[in-house]
């Protein structure tokens, strides 16, 4: 119906945008014991596994071979004039 006000009847709390904000660095991290030693140097990435299949070898490059130019085309030739022809008529009785 027109003219009826909206009515929230949803249960529960309301919906909040939680704060984004940039932590402090400068703080010491709670969850690191005071003192601790340095962090362990990070693991080097592992290489890839070997490919279970030959190598390729490279493919040569190979030249375009050279194209001729097309031949030029003739000129059309010209149409003979038509004969003047009247137009034909259409019966009245066919529309």
């Amino acid at each position: 119906m027109p003219g009826t006000p909206f009515v929230d009847d949803r249960k529960g709390p309301a919906m909040t945008t939680p704060c984004l904000t940039t932590p402090d660095l400068t703080t010491p991290d709670p969850d690191t014991e005071p003192g601790s030693p340095e962090p362990a140097p990070p693991i080097p990435p592992t290489p890839p596994p070997p490919s279970p299949f030959p190598p390729e070898p490279n493919p040569v490059p190979t030249p375009p071979e050279p194209q001729p130019p097309f031949p030029p085309e003739p000129d059309p030739e010209p149409s003979p004039p038509h004969p003047e022809r009247p137009f034909p008529q259409i019966p009245d009785h066919a529309m």
